[in-house]
Formats: structure tokens, sequence, C-alpha cells
């Protein structure tokens, strides 16, 4: 560290992002409040600003594509899924990414990657997950229902989801939130966009009470989850999601469950049987609500996560020394 200002800090982190890319902005944000937490000082910095030589942190994480590693201190890239950006038709990494100090993955099959670097040094060997900072329990009122409409992936475009929302936007429980394009199709219940602030979403799920959380394809088959998970559970929130194995492993009888396979009609039914139940049976919605709320502060607190990555590299300062 080269400032007085960094030296309060225990450790100074960077964090590379494209504004294009919303999820992970997102993300950014919350490793940065994350970091306050532990007092850690995490920049955010944009992929196009970012220079090579700049380089006075302890460590980076990358978290978008097209950025050639920083060779003059530790750069860690983020690989979300196997499918999409860093890698070649075979599930090898494109060369040009293979130069980062470490990687960290989310998905569990990792076989092709390691084959490509040097596992000893290069892997970190816990999973890294789009999670959440410690938000404090707190009782809500589970009348209302938030979904984000995505905007990439499968479902973009996909008629079954579409004619989900458009039969969500029709009840008086919904609220639809995303691009501010996809306002003409949905009247009232939608509600526009969300400041990418790391705090905004999760309040606006806790405000809401019920939170729909739905997955790509690669998501679901490679049992990866995202973001809305942790910040539905975070949020302290009634979950209802798709059949994402990683739902149903981590957070199992927590959460109340929509085949992602049936037609939008089809889906839109079993979700509102779901808010039906709900309002005739608040006290186990609710401990429901509690009891996934444990589960992420119990297994994916984003603060730990910091510090068992932490921990590893430590780790290897040891062996070095050794």
């Amino acid at each position: 560290m080269h400032s007085q200002e960094e030296a309060r800090f225990k450790h100074s982190i960077c964090v590379i992002v494209n504004e294009s890319f919303r999820g992970e902005r997102e993300f950014a944000e919350r490793l940065r409040i994350a970091g306050e937490n532990l007092n850690w000082k995490v920049e955010i910095v944009d992929l196009h600003s970012f220079k090579k030589t700049d380089c006075h942190f302890d460590w980076i994480f990358t978290l978008v594509p097209d950025k050639e590693a920083s060779l003059s201190c530790d750069d860690y890239l983020v690989l979300f899924d196997p499918d999409h950006h860093y890698f070649n038709s075979d599930g090898h990494l494109k060369k040009k990414y293979l130069g980062y100090a470490g990687y960290l993955t989310t998905y569990e099959n990792t076989d092709l990657l390691l084959e490509d670097i040097d596992k000893k040094r290069q892997y970190y060997p816990k999973k890294w997950y789009p999670s959440v900072q410690f938000r404090p329990y707190r009782q809500v009122t589970p009348t209302r229902l938030f979904y984000f409409i995505g905007h990439w992936g499968d479902r973009y475009n996909n008629n079954r989801y579409k004619t989900l929302q458009y039969k969500l936007a029709q009840t008086d429980y919904a609220n639809l939130f995303g691009k501010p394009s996809f306002g003409i199709s949905y009247g009232q219940a939608f509600k526009g966009d969300i400041n990418y602030d790391g705090e905004s979403v999760i309040n606006f799920i806790s405000d809401l009470g019920v939170c729909l959380v739905f997955h790509s394809k690669t998501h679901i088959q490679h049992e990866i989850p995202s973001g809305r998970i942790f910040e539905a559970a975070a949020a302290s929130a009634v979950i209802i999601s798709d059949l994402n194995p990683f739902i149903i492993k981590h957070f199992g009888d927590s959460v109340l469950y929509v085949n992602q396979e049936l037609s939008g009609d089809e889906m839109f039914r079993q979700i509102d049987a779901h808010m039906s139940w709900i309002q005739n049976h608040p006290e186990e919605a609710l401990a429901m609500a509690q009891r996934a709320h444990q589960i992420y502060k119990d297994n994916f607190l984003l603060e730990n996560q910091l510090l068992d990555f932490n921990d590893f590299r430590e780790s290897l300062k040891f062996v070095d020394r050794n």
C-alpha cells in the first residue's frame, strides 16, 4: 500500500467491471460493502480505464472478459460459468486468459480448467458465489412479488417466459423490474430499473416480501446459482424458485418451487398457487424465509467468502517461504 489513506485498511483490493455487465457491477458493489465491513478497501474500476501499471492493490478480482492479466500484481479471474466469454468451443480456456495469477469458479466441473492451469498455484479450491454481504434477518410482509426480467440468456426472447410475465402483470401482487424498454408490455406492474449499488435490489425484495428466482439453462445445466437467490435470502423474503439443482441441494424446503419446463400458463398457475398459499399460511411462509436467511448467513456470507480467499493467498505465501 502506497498512501496513508490505504494504510488504514487491512487489505486493498481492485474489482474490474464493465458497465454493460450489470450483474457483475452489482456484485462488485456488494464486494465493496463486504470489504468495508471487514475494514478492507475495495475500489471498483471500469475495464476501459484500468491501466496495467496501476497496481497499488494487494490483489485484483477481474469479473469481466476482454482484459489481459495484470502481471504486476495478483490478478484473479472470476469464472461464473464454463460456457461464456472465456472458453474455446472445446471447453478449454482461450490463450489470452492463461496468464492470470489464479482462477475462481462458481461451477462444479472444473476438469478442463485444471488441465489448462498450474493447479497448485492458480486454482482456488472453494466455489466463488455471487453472494451478499451480511444483512440481519427482518420479518417481512410477504404480500407482493418481486421479479427482475432477465435481459440476456435463453429467457429473453422465450415465449414461455413472456407469457408468464404478461400473466403476472395482470395480478395485483406482481412487481416487475428491468430495462425501461420492457415497461411498454407490462403496464402498471412494471416498476422500472433499479440502481446497481449493492443495496437497492435487496431493499426492494425485502419491502415486497416475496422473490421469484429464475435461472438460465446454463445455470441449471451446471448447477450454478444466480445472485438473486442470495439477494432474496439476505432480504429475508419468501422465495419462489425454479428447479435449479443448486437451490434444491442447499436451500431445500426453505424455498417454494416452480417447474421451469412447463408452459408459461402452467408456470404462472404454480406461482399464483404459491402466492395464495403464502397469504393463507403467513406463519409457515415466514418460517421458510427465516430458514433461507439462516442458510445464507451460515454458508454463503460474502465477508466469509473474502476471508476464506485471503486465507488461501496466505497459504500460498507460506508454501513459498518454505
